[in-house]
Protein backbone atom coordinates (compact mmCIF):
# COMPACT_ATOMS: atom_id res chain seq x y z
CA UNK A 1 0.00 0.00 0.00
CA UNK A 2 1.32 3.45 -0.99
CA UNK A 3 1.74 6.44 1.29
CA UNK A 4 -1.85 8.24 0.04
CA UNK A 5 -3.72 5.31 0.84
CA UNK A 6 -2.26 4.09 3.97
CA UNK A 7 -2.97 7.92 4.99
CA UNK A 8 -6.87 7.00 3.50
CA UNK A 9 -6.81 4.10 5.56
CA UNK A 10 -6.24 5.48 8.82
CA UNK A 11 -8.59 8.61 8.07
CA UNK A 12 -10.72 5.89 7.85
CA UNK A 13 -10.15 4.29 11.28
CA UNK A 14 -10.11 7.64 13.13
CA UNK A 15 -13.64 8.53 11.54
CA UNK A 16 -14.69 5.29 12.41
CA UNK A 17 -13.36 5.92 15.91
CA UNK A 18 -14.58 9.09 16.63
CA UNK A 19 -18.25 7.50 15.69
CA UNK A 20 -18.13 5.06 17.85
CA UNK A 21 -16.88 7.08 20.93
CA UNK A 22 -19.64 9.95 19.97
CA UNK A 23 -22.20 6.69 19.99
CA UNK A 24 -20.91 5.57 23.47
CA UNK A 25 -21.03 9.24 25.05
CA UNK A 26 -24.49 9.88 23.32
CA UNK A 27 -25.28 5.99 25.66
CA UNK A 28 -23.74 7.65 28.76
CA UNK A 29 -25.63 10.59 28.41
CA UNK A 30 -28.97 8.76 27.76
CA UNK A 31 -29.81 5.72 29.94
CA UNK A 32 -32.64 4.47 28.90
CA UNK A 33 -31.39 4.39 25.13
CA UNK A 34 -28.08 1.91 26.27
CA UNK A 35 -31.01 -0.19 28.86
CA UNK A 36 -33.26 -0.16 26.06
CA UNK A 37 -30.54 -1.47 23.59
CA UNK A 38 -29.46 -4.05 26.09
CA UNK A 39 -32.73 -5.45 26.36
CA UNK A 40 -33.27 -5.46 22.85
CA UNK A 41 -30.21 -7.61 22.69
CA UNK A 42 -31.11 -9.60 25.57
CA UNK A 43 -34.33 -10.39 23.59
CA UNK A 44 -32.66 -11.74 20.73
CA UNK A 45 -31.26 -14.20 22.54
CA UNK A 46 -33.98 -15.57 24.48
CA UNK A 47 -34.78 -18.87 25.05
CA UNK A 48 -37.84 -20.12 26.76
CA UNK A 49 -36.72 -22.33 29.73
CA UNK A 50 -38.86 -25.17 30.56
CA UNK A 51 -39.43 -25.04 33.65
CA UNK A 52 -38.21 -24.08 37.07
CA UNK A 53 -37.91 -24.86 40.88
CA UNK A 54 -38.76 -22.18 43.26
CA UNK A 55 -39.27 -23.38 47.17
CA UNK A 56 -41.85 -26.32 46.75
CA UNK A 57 -43.00 -25.75 43.44
CA UNK A 58 -41.74 -26.83 39.92
CA UNK A 59 -43.62 -24.43 37.91
CA UNK A 60 -44.41 -25.10 33.81
CA UNK A 61 -43.10 -21.64 32.38
CA UNK A 62 -45.11 -19.43 29.69
CA UNK A 63 -42.88 -17.20 27.89
CA UNK A 64 -39.26 -17.12 27.17
CA UNK A 65 -36.62 -15.26 29.51
CA UNK A 66 -32.84 -14.37 28.74
CA UNK A 67 -31.24 -16.85 31.39
CA UNK A 68 -28.23 -18.42 29.99
CA UNK A 69 -28.59 -21.74 28.32
CA UNK A 70 -25.93 -22.73 30.25
CA UNK A 71 -27.75 -22.45 32.94
CA UNK A 72 -30.26 -25.15 32.83
CA UNK A 73 -28.72 -28.14 31.22
CA UNK A 74 -31.61 -30.81 32.51
CA UNK A 75 -34.24 -28.32 31.64
CA UNK A 76 -34.64 -27.13 34.99
CA UNK A 77 -33.60 -24.12 35.92
CA UNK A 78 -33.20 -23.95 39.87
CA UNK A 79 -34.13 -20.62 42.22
CA UNK A 80 -33.46 -19.10 45.48
CA UNK A 81 -36.64 -18.11 46.50
CA UNK A 82 -34.80 -15.38 48.95
CA UNK A 83 -32.38 -13.99 46.63
CA UNK A 84 -33.68 -15.32 43.53
CA UNK A 85 -30.18 -16.09 41.81
CA UNK A 86 -30.46 -19.38 39.95
CA UNK A 87 -28.32 -22.58 39.09
CA UNK A 88 -27.98 -25.29 36.89
CA UNK A 89 -28.66 -28.12 39.69
CA UNK A 90 -30.15 -28.67 43.05
CA UNK A 91 -26.93 -29.99 44.58
CA UNK A 92 -25.65 -26.00 43.84
CA UNK A 93 -28.55 -24.46 45.06
CA UNK A 94 -28.66 -26.30 48.22
CA UNK A 95 -24.72 -25.16 48.61
CA UNK A 96 -25.87 -21.93 48.18
CA UNK A 97 -28.54 -21.80 50.26
CA UNK A 98 -26.51 -23.69 53.11
CA UNK A 99 -23.18 -21.61 52.68
CA UNK A 100 -23.65 -18.17 50.34
CA UNK A 101 -27.46 -16.72 50.72
CA UNK A 102 -27.64 -13.97 53.43
CA UNK A 103 -30.99 -13.32 52.85
CA UNK A 104 -34.34 -15.14 54.19
CA UNK A 105 -36.86 -12.05 53.27
CA UNK A 106 -36.32 -9.73 50.30
CA UNK A 107 -33.85 -6.95 50.90
CA UNK A 108 -36.00 -3.79 51.70
CA UNK A 109 -37.81 -3.18 54.63
CA UNK A 110 -41.41 -4.70 55.45
CA UNK A 111 -44.37 -2.22 54.59
CA UNK A 112 -47.44 -4.39 55.19
CA UNK A 113 -48.09 -7.03 57.33
CA UNK A 114 -51.62 -9.43 57.79
CA UNK A 115 -51.06 -11.37 60.38
CA UNK A 116 -54.10 -13.77 59.71
CA UNK A 117 -53.17 -15.05 56.44
CA UNK A 118 -49.39 -14.33 57.39
CA UNK A 119 -48.57 -12.57 54.10
CA UNK A 120 -45.93 -9.62 54.16
CA UNK A 121 -45.08 -7.22 51.68
CA UNK A 122 -41.41 -5.79 51.28
CA UNK A 123 -40.38 -2.48 49.27
CA UNK A 124 -36.92 -3.63 47.07
CA UNK A 125 -35.76 -0.43 45.58
CA UNK A 126 -33.87 -1.38 42.07
CA UNK A 127 -31.07 1.24 43.04
CA UNK A 128 -29.55 -0.19 45.77
CA UNK A 129 -30.60 -3.82 45.04
CA UNK A 130 -29.54 -4.27 41.37
CA UNK A 131 -29.20 -7.48 41.55
CA UNK A 132 -31.88 -8.84 43.33
CA UNK A 133 -34.23 -6.13 40.85
CA UNK A 134 -32.69 -8.02 38.06
CA UNK A 135 -33.44 -11.69 38.87
CA UNK A 136 -36.75 -10.52 40.20
CA UNK A 137 -37.43 -8.92 35.88
CA UNK A 138 -36.12 -12.62 35.05
CA UNK A 139 -38.00 -14.29 36.88
CA UNK A 140 -41.36 -12.32 35.74
CA UNK A 141 -40.87 -12.74 32.40
CA UNK A 142 -40.56 -16.29 32.17
CA UNK A 143 -44.67 -15.33 32.74
CA UNK A 144 -45.21 -12.39 30.72
CA UNK A 145 -45.65 -11.87 26.95
CA UNK A 146 -44.84 -8.43 27.66
CA UNK A 147 -41.72 -6.72 27.65
CA UNK A 148 -40.22 -5.95 30.71
CA UNK A 149 -36.66 -4.30 31.69
CA UNK A 150 -33.83 -6.85 33.14
CA UNK A 151 -30.81 -3.52 33.53
CA UNK A 152 -33.45 -0.41 33.75
CA UNK A 153 -34.21 -1.20 37.18
CA UNK A 154 -32.66 1.86 38.90
CA UNK A 155 -35.99 3.74 38.35
CA UNK A 156 -38.13 1.59 40.03
CA UNK A 157 -39.24 0.26 43.20
CA UNK A 158 -40.66 -3.08 43.54
CA UNK A 159 -43.41 -4.51 46.10
CA UNK A 160 -43.06 -7.89 46.88
CA UNK A 161 -45.56 -9.98 48.53
CA UNK A 162 -44.68 -13.22 50.40
CA UNK A 163 -46.40 -15.52 52.55
CA UNK A 164 -44.37 -15.90 55.60
CA UNK A 165 -43.07 -19.03 58.06
CA UNK A 166 -40.83 -20.24 60.14
CA UNK A 167 -38.25 -21.13 57.41
CA UNK A 168 -38.58 -17.17 56.12
CA UNK A 169 -41.07 -15.73 53.47
CA UNK A 170 -41.33 -16.97 49.88
CA UNK A 171 -42.27 -14.99 46.63
CA UNK A 172 -45.94 -15.08 45.89
CA UNK A 173 -46.03 -11.60 43.30
CA UNK A 174 -45.13 -8.54 42.95
CA UNK A 175 -45.83 -5.08 40.95
CA UNK A 176 -43.44 -2.44 39.97
CA UNK A 177 -43.86 1.01 40.68
CA UNK A 178 -41.32 3.54 38.43
CA UNK A 179 -40.38 6.03 41.28
CA UNK A 180 -40.72 9.57 39.42
CA UNK A 181 -43.53 8.77 36.90
CA UNK A 182 -44.81 11.83 34.89
CA UNK A 183 -47.76 10.43 33.56
CA UNK A 184 -49.13 9.63 37.15
CA UNK A 185 -48.43 5.50 36.93
CA UNK A 186 -49.18 3.77 40.07
CA UNK A 187 -48.17 0.37 38.28
CA UNK A 188 -45.99 -1.17 35.71
CA UNK A 189 -45.71 -4.06 35.98
CA UNK A 190 -47.92 -6.66 38.15
CA UNK A 191 -46.79 -10.84 38.22
CA UNK A 192 -48.34 -13.43 40.17
CA UNK A 193 -46.77 -16.41 40.29
CA UNK A 194 -48.80 -19.90 38.75
CA UNK A 195 -49.08 -21.28 42.12
CA UNK A 196 -50.73 -18.40 44.10
CA UNK A 197 -53.14 -17.28 41.24
CA UNK A 198 -56.64 -17.39 41.44
CA UNK A 199 -56.55 -16.44 45.26
CA UNK A 200 -56.68 -12.88 45.05
CA UNK A 201 -53.44 -11.99 45.63
CA UNK A 202 -52.95 -9.86 42.29
CA UNK A 203 -56.64 -7.63 43.76
CA UNK A 204 -54.54 -7.20 46.52
CA UNK A 205 -51.66 -5.53 44.92
CA UNK A 206 -53.19 -3.47 43.05
CA UNK A 207 -55.52 -2.31 45.99
CA UNK A 208 -51.67 -1.65 47.29
CA UNK A 209 -50.86 0.40 44.86
CA UNK A 210 -54.16 2.86 45.05
CA UNK A 211 -53.29 3.13 48.94
CA UNK A 212 -50.13 4.12 47.64
CA UNK A 213 -51.24 7.00 45.79
CA UNK A 214 -53.61 7.87 48.00
CA UNK A 215 -51.15 8.25 50.76
CA UNK A 216 -49.01 10.52 48.39
CA UNK A 217 -52.10 12.27 47.57
CA UNK A 218 -52.32 10.83 43.99
CA UNK A 219 -54.62 9.86 41.35
CA UNK A 220 -53.19 6.55 40.00
CA UNK A 221 -53.62 4.41 37.04
CA UNK A 222 -51.48 1.58 35.91
CA UNK A 223 -49.26 1.58 32.55
CA UNK A 224 -50.27 0.13 29.20
CA UNK A 225 -50.68 -1.72 27.97
CA UNK A 226 -51.78 -4.31 30.56
CA UNK A 227 -51.21 -8.07 29.80
CA UNK A 228 -54.28 -9.88 29.15
CA UNK A 229 -53.93 -11.87 32.90
CA UNK A 230 -52.78 -8.09 34.41
CA UNK A 231 -56.22 -6.38 32.43
CA UNK A 232 -58.57 -9.30 33.90
CA UNK A 233 -57.05 -8.84 37.50
CA UNK A 234 -58.23 -4.90 36.94
CA UNK A 235 -61.24 -5.08 35.40
CA UNK A 236 -61.92 -7.23 38.90
CA UNK A 237 -60.53 -4.63 41.26
CA UNK A 238 -62.35 -1.90 38.93
CA UNK A 239 -65.86 -3.23 39.35
CA UNK A 240 -66.14 -4.13 42.65
CA UNK A 241 -64.71 -1.01 43.98
CA UNK A 242 -67.35 1.06 42.01
CA UNK A 243 -70.11 -0.54 42.82
CA UNK A 244 -68.98 -1.06 46.56
CA UNK A 245 -68.75 3.27 46.04
CA UNK A 246 -72.07 3.22 44.21
CA UNK A 247 -73.75 1.07 46.93
CA UNK A 248 -73.02 3.47 49.36
CA UNK A 249 -74.58 6.70 48.20
CA UNK A 250 -78.03 7.30 47.20
CA UNK A 251 -76.67 10.22 44.82
CA UNK A 252 -75.91 10.65 41.34
CA UNK A 253 -72.63 10.21 41.06
CA UNK A 254 -70.36 11.32 38.23
CA UNK A 255 -67.42 9.35 36.71
CA UNK A 256 -65.15 12.16 37.93
CA UNK A 257 -66.64 11.83 41.13
CA UNK A 258 -66.01 8.17 41.25
CA UNK A 259 -62.17 9.20 40.00
CA UNK A 260 -61.70 11.17 43.47
CA UNK A 261 -63.58 8.93 45.65
CA UNK A 262 -61.45 5.89 44.01
CA UNK A 263 -57.99 7.41 43.84
CA UNK A 264 -58.23 6.59 40.14
CA UNK A 265 -58.24 7.87 37.08
CA UNK A 266 -60.85 8.43 35.35
CA UNK A 267 -60.16 6.48 32.49
CA UNK A 268 -59.78 3.62 34.94
CA UNK A 269 -63.72 3.96 35.89
CA UNK A 270 -64.97 4.05 32.37
CA UNK A 271 -62.82 1.06 31.71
Amino acid sequence: MNRQGKRALDATMLARKRKRSIETRDDDDDPRARFQRMDLESAALMRQVPRIELGRFVIDTWYPSPYPASAYPDGTLYLCEHCLGYTSSKRFLQHHKRSDCALTTPPGPRVYYERGDRLALYAVDGKREPTYAQNLCLLAKLFMDQKTLYYDVTRFRFYVLCRVDDDGSHIVGYFSKEKASPEGYNLSCIVVLPPYQRHGYGTLLISISYAISAHDGQVGTPERPLSAHGHAAYVEYWKHRVLRELAATSKAVSIADLADRTVRATQDNVD
